[in-house]
């Protein structure tokens, strides 16, 4: 599927892995924002959590889990 805006370019799960998305275990997602940190010098981040419309008890969850257990690794 190609979005408006994607630049022509394929929109799909493992299109999204390889660009911009973050998906994983909470050591996994800190580790890819640790690697975007060195790689880009950055130390600031915009995160979108509500992808494609997820249910709010979803989304909760992942800004919970975001907090408690990925947030600590990146300190």
């Amino acid at each position: 599927m190609i979005i408006r805006g994607s630049g022509g370019r394929p929109v799909d799960y493992d299109s999204l892995l390889a660009g911009p998305a973050i998906c994983g275990s909470p050591a996994e997602v800190a580790e890819r924002i640790l690697e975007i940190n060195a790689l880009l010098d950055l130390d600031r981040h915009l995160l979108l959590m509500d992808a494609g419309g997820m249910p709010w008890p979803t989304v909760a969850a992942t800004i919970e889990l975001f907090s408690t257990e990925v947030l600590p690794l990146l300190g």
